[in-house]
């Protein structure tokens, strides 16, 4: 698989030794991670500190030491504006599950400043079309997990977090997703999946990155 990075592209993120604890445990040690437009992948073993990793870079884990820079805007001087460059999907799509996914894109869309039909578009891509008004408790896993990608995208952030994003989509939302990641990739934007399995992505171009005992290493 080939780098898609843009040369002389400016990153759209930095962070620099980046230190996490989790229950009292280093789980992250002097980090290093640069990010330029185009798809990065983060490989790791089980309990390697993947999530840990996104979840910091999305300031919603707090980091000890270190600095994350996301588009220009420092996480921990300017969080509001960090954030509003990010988007996020969660290994596991925990949603409130009395609202449908129209209600909660609404939500998303007014607090990133997004527009809510552009997240119902990715939701119809990833093969939800007819379910936007039905209770998030009724959908499938894979389907929850389609609501927090389209999500992710409301805002068009810069920056996109996916951890495990490929988990329970079939054959054609796996096809979707991938001409997403694709189009994301044309448009400028960094996104970095944590995944165990390099397969779903087929024949996407990506950069590949190992995160191990705590630091991040090209493969």
């Amino acid at each position: 698989m080939d780098d898609r990075s843009r040369a002389g592209a400016a990153p759209l993120l930095i962070a620099e030794d980046l230190r996490v604890r989790r229950g009292g445990r280093v789980v992250l040690a002097r980090c290093d991670l640069r990010l330029d437009p185009g798809i990065t992948v983060l490989r790791g073993a089980n309990g390697s500190g993947k999530s840990s990793l996104l979840k910091a870079l999305a300031g919603i884990l707090s980091i000890a030491a270190g600095r994350v820079v996301i588009a220009g805007h420092d996480l921990e001087a300017a969080p509001e504006d960090a954030r509003r460059m990010i988007g996020y999907v969660p290994e596991t799509p925990d949603l409130f599950p009395y609202l449908s996914p129209r209600e909660l894109l609404e939500v998303v869309a007014e607090l990133r400043g997004g527009v809510v039909d552009e997240a119902l578009e990715v939701m119809a891509a990833l093969g939800l079309a007819g379910r936007e008004d039905e209770r998030i408790a009724t959908l499938s896993l894979g389907q929850r997990r389609k609501v927090t990608i389209a999500a992710a995208a409301c805002g068009a952030p810069r920056v996109l977090f996916l951890d495990e994003p490929f988990n329970g989509l079939d054959v054609d939302a796996l096809a979707a997703l991938r001409a997403l990641l694709r189009g994301w990739s044309a448009e400028g934007r960094a996104v970095l999946i944590a995944t165990h399995d390099l397969a779903p992505l087929g024949e996407l171009a990506v950069k590949v990155v190992a995160l191990r005992d705590g630091a991040v290493a090209a493969t």
